[in-house]
């Protein structure tokens, strides 16, 4: 078993396991996921259970459970879900990182950049 996997947006990570969803042998019409969570290593595929009236499991339903399983089986193998609360704030971090970076070269370079125009100005 893989112990690295990939970080993935939970709607890539959605239209991949919709894909397989679509190619498998035992693919049934109406069958896809809509949602997908992330407990501990492994993926939690979520969508129409196929229930009766009663709520109770219809022959659809154990496809779809089985359909679930598979996907969780072969997808957390490979990736896990991406913080995106978590990848925003740092992006927002680095954007004002290197913001102020910028700002310190340009605050640092403008009085050479000044003397320079004045050394010029006096020629």
């Amino acid at each position: 078993m893989q112990t690295e996997t990939l970080s993935i947006k939970c709607k890539q990570l959605q239209e991949k396991a919709n894909e397989i969803i679509r190619k498998h042998d035992d693919f049934i019409q109406g069958i896809y996921t809509d949602d997908i969570e992330q407990k501990g290593k492994v993926l939690v595929f979520k969508g129409e259970y196929f229930l009766n009236s009663d709520s109770l499991p219809t022959v659809k339903s154990t496809a779809v459970f089985n359909m679930f399983k598979h996907l969780a089986h072969i997808l957390s193998e490979k990736y896990h879900l991406a913080d995106e609360k978590f990848d925003q704030v740092i992006s927002n971090r680095l954007f004002i990182i290197v913001r102020v970076i910028r700002e310190i070269q340009t605050a640092t370079l403008l009085p050479f950049i000044v003397l320079y125009q004045i050394d010029i100005d006096r020629l």
